[in-house]
């Protein structure tokens, strides 16, 4: 039976799940900016705000999907 990718890349999915809050937090700052310097509108901003959850997951899910080669687990 194959280990699961987690075990094998030594990677948890709290760590995954970090990564993605620190990443929609970035790039909801980044929204907030721009949006505020070009005029858009408080409610298109906060629907920005809304589905970039959802974007992130989708695209990290993507990328776990890419074969790489595996590489030995050092941790202990």
């Amino acid at each position: 039976m194959a280990e699961s990718y987690d075990t094998e890349s030594c990677f948890e999915d709290a760590e995954s799940s970090d990564v993605a809050n620190s990443v929609v937090r970035f790039i909801n700052h980044f929204v907030d900016k721009a949006c505020n310097e070009s005029g858009v509108t408080n409610e298109h901003r906060k629907g920005l705000h809304t589905v970039m959850p959802d974007i992130v997951q989708m695209h990290i899910e993507t990328v776990e999907a890419v074969h790489l080669p595996q590489i030995a687990c050092t941790c202990s």
